[in-house]
C-alpha cells in the first residue's frame, strides 16, 4: 500500500500546478472594508477584518497555488478555503462519475486509490468519494470557518472565512482540482459579473451582521448613517436592509461597473507594451516618439478597449502608408512598396507570425490581396465605413494583444491566457484598486491602503514561523493615507490558525517540525546546487588533468556528508514528518469532507440568537480569549458597556 502513495502525489501534483486565483485584492480587502464600514463596524475593527479576508491569498499557508509540503495539502486548502465544495459524491453519481474519469473496478487509477484511502485511515466509504469536485455559489463550506470563529470567539478566523464565502461566489462552477486555469482571472473581474458581484455583497453583509452581533459596543461606529431611513444608524440595520442601501449607492455601483479594460490609461499601456514588444521583434520601424503621436490621434474617451483601439492604429499606419505611397494603387500592380514600409515592416511581420510563407510575400500587391482575402466584400465595406482590410486588421490585432490583453470570455474565447507578470495586468491592479480607493475615501473620509505581504514564498514562510525580523512587514508612510497589513505576530497566529483548520489532530509544534523539514530540505538543495556548480567551474577550468582531477577529490570530501550516505541525509531531513505522516494524511481525508449542519445558522436570527444564549457562539475581542482585543486595536473602552442586542431585530 505504501507502494501507492508516489503514484498518488504525482497523479495529484498534476492539479495543483494550474493558477487558481480569487476575487484579488480589490474585493478582498477594499471591498470587504467598505461593507465592514457600510454595516457599523469601526475602522479599527473594519480594517482587520478586510486583513484577514485579503490574508488568505497573502500567505503561503493558505494562498491556492502553493504546494504546502505535499501536493495533497494544495488540494485540500484550495477546495476548502478557495474553492468551498464537497468531497462527498454520493451514490446516485458515484457510478457516472467513476465511468468519466476511467475508476472502474479492474483499473488501475482504483487500485491505487483503494490502495492510498486504506493507507490514510479513511472513515467513509470508498465508494462515495468525489475526485472532481464543484464549487457553488454560497456553498455551505464558503462559511465552515467564518462560523467555527464565531463558535471560538475568534475574530480572525471568522473574518477570514469571509474570504471563502467571496470566492464560493467568484469561483462558482469550477473545479478546486485545477481551479479557473482555463478562464484565468475572469472570475476574479467584478465588472465581468455585476449581478453576481451583488448576489456576494448580500451573503457577506449576513455574516458582517453575524460577526457585529459578537462585538462590544465600543468596536462599532453608530453615527453612520448612510441610508435614509428615519435616521436610523447602520450599525442598527439588518443585513438584508444593509445590503439592498449598498446596492442602491451611485458609487458604489459605478466602482464594480468600472471596465478596467477600456480606461483610457489602461490601453495607453497595452498598446505601449505591444509597441515595446513589435519594435524588439523588428515589426515596427517608427520611433517612441512617432508611436505615441499615432496612439494621441486616436483619442480614446473609455468608450474601445485596446483591442479595438490596436484596430483604430493599424488602419492609422495603413493609411500613413498609402499618404507615403502615392503611386501605390488598390491592386498594387504600380509599385512594389510596402504598405506602411516606413513605419512597418509587415513582409517580416507576417512571415515571422506564421501567416504567410517567405516565398507569398514580395510585392504590394500580394499584401492587398492577401489582407483583401480576410473580407467577403472589401469595396462594399470600404463604401460603408472608409476603411481597407477591416478583416485582416480585427485578425492582427487579436494576435498581437493576445496573452497580454485580456479577451473577454464568449462563444468564440472559451479559453483565456493572461501574463501575470507583465506591466499590463500591473496596470489593470492598480487601476482596479484606485477605484475601490476612492470609493472608500468618498463613503467613509479615509484613505486605506494594503501592504501586501513581503513574505509569501516559501522562504518568507519560513521566517515567519520562526520569528525572523526579517519578516516583519516594512510599513511605508504617506500623509493621509492609512496602511494596512499584518504584523509578525499576526502572521504567526495566522498561519498557526489556518494549520489547525486544514489538520486538527496536528498541533503548532507539528507545524513547527515541517517547517524545520523545508528549511533543512531547502539547505540541502542549496548545498547540492553549489556542489554541482563547484565541478563544473573546475571541469571547465584550464588547470591540467591531474589538477583538476585532484580539485574534484577534494570537492567531493568536502561535500561527502550527503553524497556518500543519501538515505541519512534524507532520514535526517524528514525525521520530523515521519511520526506524523499517517495522521496528516487521515486529517487530508477525514476532516472537512462535508459542511456542519450549523454553517448557516447565523443567517438565522432565532436560532444565532439561540446559539448565543447558550454560549455556542462567543463573543468577540475578548481578552483572554480572542487573538484581537479591545486593547491590541487600541479603542477605548467602557467596562460596564453591554453587547448591542441586535438579534432582536
Amino acid at each position: 500500500m505504501k507502494k501507492a502513495l508516489p503514484a498518488v502525489l504525482l497523479l495529484l501534483a498534476s492539479f495543483v500546478a494550474q493558477p487558481a486565483l480569487a476575487y484579488d485584492e480589490d474585493v478582498h480587502f477594499y471591498g470587504t472594508y467598505s461593507m465592514a464600514r457600510f454595516a457599523g463596524i469601526k475602522h479599527e475593527v473594519a480594517e482587520r477584518i478586510a486583513l484577514a479576508a485579503q490574508w488568505m491569498d497573502e500567505s503561503y499557508m493558505s494562498d491556492p497555488t502553493s504546494l504546502m509540503f505535499l501536493p495533497l495539502t494544495g488540494v485540500k486548502k484550495r477546495r476548502v478555503l478557495h474553492f468551498p465544495s464537497s468531497r462527498i459524491v454520493g451514490g446516485a453519481n458515484v457510478e457516472t462519475q467513476n465511468e468519466i474519469l476511467g475508476i472502474t473496478n479492474d483499473s488501475f487509477q482504483k487500485s491505487v486509490i483503494d490502495s492510498f484511502v486504506k493507507y490514510s485511515g479513511f472513515q467513509g466509504d470508498l465508494n462515495s468519494l468525489n475526485f472532481f469536485t464543484q464549487t457553488e455559489e454560497d456553498h455551505a463550506f464558503g462559511s465552515q470557518m467564518l462560523m467555527e470563529g464565531l463558535k471560538e470567539g475568534n475574530l480572525m478566523k471568522a473574518a477570514g472565512g469571509l474570504h471563502t464565502l467571496e470566492d464560493s461566489f467568484a469561483h462558482a462552477g469550477t473545479a478546486a482540482e485545477h481551479g479557473h486555469a482555463d478562464f484565468w482571472h475572469w472570475p476574479d473581474r467584478p465588472h465581468a459579473s455585476q449581478a453576481k458581484y451583488f448576489r456576494m455583497t448580500k451573503a457577506v453583509f449576513s455574516a458582517l451582521t453575524a460577526i457585529r452581533a459578537m462585538l462590544p459596543q465600543e468596536a462599532l461606529d453608530c453615527s453612520l448613517k448612510l441610508k435614509e431611513k428615519k435616521g436610523e444608524a447602520n450599525c442598527s440595520l439588518s443585513s438584508a436592509e444593509l445590503a439592498a442601501a449598498y446596492e442602491k449607492i451611485p458609487a458604489v455601483r459605478a466602482a464594480i461597473a468600472y471596465d478596467v479594460l477600456r480606461d483610457p490609461i489602461y490601453v495607453k499601456v497595452a498598446l505601449k507594451d505591444f509597441y515595446n514588444r513589435a519594435y524588439q521583434a523588428k515589426y515596427l520601424k517608427m520611433s517612441d516618439l512617432e508611436f505615441d503621436k499615432l496612439v494621441d490621434r486616436l483619442q480614446l474617451d473609455g468608450k474601445k478597449d485596446a483591442y479595438e483601439a490596436l484596430e483604430d492604429l493599424m488602419h492609422l499606419i495603413i493609411d500613413e502608408g498609402m499618404k507615403a505611397s502615392p503611386a501605390l494603387k488598390l491592386d498594387g500592380t504600380e509599385s512594389s512598396t510596402i504598405l506602411g514600409g516606413d513605419l512597418v515592416d509587415l513582409n517580416f511581420m507576417l512571415i515571422d507570425m506564421g501567416r504567410m510563407k517567405s516565398a507569398d510575400a514580395h510585392t504590394a500587391r500580394d499584401f492587398i490581396e492577401y489582407m483583401e482575402s480576410f473580407d467577403a466584400d472589401d469595396a462594399v465595406d470600404v463604401a460603408e465605413e472608409g476603411r481597407m482590410f477591416k478583416g485582416f486588421v480585427r485578425s492582427m490585432a487579436y494576435e498581437l494583444l493576445a496573452w497580454n490583453v485580456p479577451v473577454p470570455l464568449s462563444d468564440t474565447h472559451r479559453i483565456e491566457r493572461e501574463n501575470d507578470k507583465g506591466v499590463i495586468r500591473e496596470k489593470e491592479m492598480e487601476l482596479r484598486i484606485a477605484k475601490m480607493r476612492d470609493l472608500n475615501k468618498f463613503l467613509f473620509k479615509i484613505d486605506v491602503r494594503l501592504v501586501n505581504n513581503q513574505t509569501k514564498d516559501d522562504v518568507g514562510f519560513s521566517r515567519e514561523m520562526r520569528k525572523v525580523p526579517e519578516a516583519e512587514a516594512v510599513v511605508p508612510f504617506t500623509p493621509d493615507v492609512h496602511y494596512a497589513t499584518f504584523s509578525l505576530k499576526e502572521k504567526y497566529e495566522w498561519n498557526v490558525m489556518i494549520f489547525k483548520f486544514l489538520f486538527p489532530s496536528l498541533s503548532e509544534e507539528d507545524l513547527l517540525g515541517l517547517v524545520d523539514t523545508g528549511v533543512k530540505l531547502k539547505a540541502f538543495q542549496w548545498r547540492m546546487a553549489d556542489y554541482k556548480k563547484g565541478r563544473e567551474r573546475i571541469n571547465n577550468s584550464d588547470s591540467y588533468w591531474i589538477t583538476k582531477k585532484a580539485r574534484l577529490l577534494k570537492l567531493d570530501h568536502e561535500y561527502a556528508d550527503v553524497l556518500l550516505d543519501m538515505n541519512s541525509a534524507f532520514m535526517a531531513i524528514f525525521s520530523n514528518v515521519v511520526p506524523i505522516a499517517k495522521t496528516y494524511l487521515s486529517d487530508i481525508m477525514n476532516t472537512h469532507s462535508i459542511p456542519e449542519a450549523d454553517n448557516f445558522a447565523y443567517r438565522k436570527i432565532r436560532r444565532y440568537s439561540d446559539a448565543r444564549n447558550c454560549g455556542n457562539v462567543k463573543e468577540l475581542l475578548l481578552p483572554g480569549r480572542d487573538f484581537w482585543t479591545l486593547d491590541s486595536l487600541k479603542i477605548p473602552h467602557h467596562p460596564d458597556s453591554q453587547m448591542p442586542n441586535f438579534l432582536a431585530r
